[in-house]
């Protein structure tokens, strides 16, 4: 029996940024011809880890399940419903009015969401893994798990009772992707792992791309493949053949920022960081150059945490900036923080370590 999902169930706030990762509208090219991230639209919910656009709606992860967002309006995006889950929701893939969800405790869940404002839960297996990141292949869905458990290989076929057929053994697994029959594992440990998945029941490994270390993250436009490889920066591939990828270009630019995700098309790459977003023009793609970025930090107004809004104007780096964050900051707590002056707030604090807003 379908299990009924009620809108709204909970109240949730964030900044919603990854919509603007997926939605190239946010750039601006000023009289002196130099680009610019301008923020479109907002979203506020408790956390987010994954996103995915169907449509006219952005489906995001997070602790509480998938939260559905209307963005047919990029100014105002809404929460229209949410497809809650017992524990987290960290990945998703859509296929038609399908989607998948890694849920970390909870498992693999199927949901229907042929209309986005009342989804419905069709099927969930659980098999004592905490489930990550998950990508579909005709009647199987690959489901990485997190930490040093591999990935698991699922039948689908039936939506209301999958199961679990396979498993693949791994160090690690922070992503998988598919290409036709070939699946792209990011191990950080290793590198990217390239499998021939012709029989989805036994994945023959390939090759692993060794020079792509700590790779985190991955995402596919056309014959091109980016990776997130944390404070290793970002890296272009060539896959027009799937089974041999080749690295086209490399960069670092050591802002002391870590790339979390990338998104994009064949001429720009968008990538997420610590501190907000980074555009990359990758239409020579054996030659990325970084053209804009935009800092952004995501407060929440939690009470006893280290996120809580803390606001002062100070001079920094011949920049009129505002400090609107201090997590992780030497171990100080906001409240002590609170009470010192602007000019005594930053001494002795290492740039990478404040979140500021110019």
């Amino acid at each position: 029996m379908k299990k009924k999902i009620l809108s709204f169930r909970k109240n949730i706030s964030i900044l919603l940024i990854l919509i603007l990762l997926l939605h190239f509208d946010f750039l601006a090219v000023n009289s002196q011809n130099s680009l610019h991230l301008n923020k479109v639209g907002s979203c506020f919910l408790v956390v987010g880890y994954s996103v995915s656009i169907h449509g006219k709606y952005a489906y995001v992860t997070n602790n509480d399940g998938l939260m559905i967002i209307d963005v047919e309006n990029p100014k105002n995006p809404k929460k229209i419903a949410e497809i809650p889950t017992e524990d987290a929701a960290f990945g998703e893939a859509i296929v038609s009015d399908i989607v998948y969800l890694a849920s970390g405790g909870s498992g693999l869940v199927i949901a229907d969401i042929t209309d986005p404002s009342e989804p419905e839960i069709l099927g969930q297996i659980n098999d004592g893994k905490i489930s990550y990141r998950v990508a579909i292949k005709d009647n199987y869905a690959f489901i990485s798990y997190m930490g040093d458990d591999g990935f698991g290989i699922y039948d689908i076929s039936d939506l209301t009772n999958p199961s679990l057929i396979s498993y693949y053994s791994d160090s690690r697994c922070d992503d998988v992707k598919i290409i036709d029959d070939v699946l792209y594992v990011a191990n950080p440990g290793a590198g990217l792992r390239v499998f021939n998945i012709s029989d989805p029941v036994s994945p023959q490994l390939l090759r692993t791309i060794s020079q792509s270390y700590s790779v985190h993250d991955i995402y596919i436009t056309g014959n091109l493949m980016y990776l997130g490889r944390y404070s290793d920066g970002v890296q272009v591939l060539d896959i027009t053949n799937p089974s041999n990828p080749s690295i086209l270009d490399s960069i670092d630019d050591n802002d002391g920022g870590e790339s979390q995700g990338v998104s994009g098309n064949e001429t720009y790459m968008a990538v997420a960081d610590n501190y907000g977003i980074e555009l990359f023009d990758v239409s020579t793609p054996s030659s990325i150059n970084k053209i804009a970025e935009q800092e952004i930090a995501i407060v929440t107004n939690e009470k006893g945490t280290t996120r809580d809004p803390i606001k002062f104007e100070f001079d920094f780096d011949g920049t009129i900036a505002e400090l609107i964050d201090t997590a992780g900051i030497g171990g100080k707590k906001p409240e002590s923080l609170a009470e010192k002056k602007a000019e005594n707030l930053i001494s002795g604090f290492k740039k990478q370590f404040i979140i500021a807003r110019k």
